[in-house]
């Protein structure tokens, strides 16, 4: 399946079922990695949904936000569940390489009803990213210098106290 491929639109999926956080690599008993059962699981279901949608954003920049919606109170590191999510996008073609994502969010709620998995993919305008990168290192650079001139300002303080005591001493005032 080759997919349609998305200009600028947002897609949204759904996968329901509990969401699984990515795993460790397990160490085989022939020496060999492997990924746990569950987590596989988990990874091939999210593909199987993006098959059915047949989206791909190929090899552009893209934004993930994601929702994971647990079955019960068992606390889990979200970005566990995000790697899984992303792995499973990756499996399903909904973008080449996890490397892509160049904005997330995650959020996770725990105690619902309706254990699933939402998220959607927007495909990012490059110029935009390339203006949001120069703002940001103009942004940097500016807050570098004010910092600079900050700690200037605190040492020229200090050397302006020694000025003043020696401008009374002269002036004939006590201190």
């Amino acid at each position: 399946m080759t997919g349609r491929f998305i200009s600028a639109e947002r897609s949204s999926f759904l996968a329901w079922g509990p969401p699984v956080p990515k795993a460790r690599p397990r160490l085989g008993k022939q020496g060999k990695f492997y990924t746990p059962k569950n987590t596989l699981i988990f990874e091939n279901h999210i593909a199987w949904v993006i098959h059915q949608q047949g989206i791909r954003y190929g090899d552009h920049p893209v934004r993930i936000y994601a929702e994971f919606h647990m079955g019960n109170d068992h606390l889990v590191d979200g970005d566990n569940l995000l790697k899984a999510l992303l792995d499973g996008c990756v499996k399903g073609a909904l973008f080449d390489d996890d490397s892509q994502v160049r904005e997330f969010q995650c959020v996770v709620f725990y105690s619902s009803d309706k254990p699933r998995t939402e998220w959607s993919c927007e495909r990012l305008d490059v110029s935009l990213l390339q203006s949001r990168y120069d703002t940001d290192t103009a942004r940097h650079g500016e807050l570098q210098a004010q910092r600079a001139g900050e700690a200037a300002n605190v040492h020229d303080h200090g050397s302006g106290l020694q000025d003043r005591a020696v401008d009374r001493k002269d002036a004939g005032i006590k201190q």
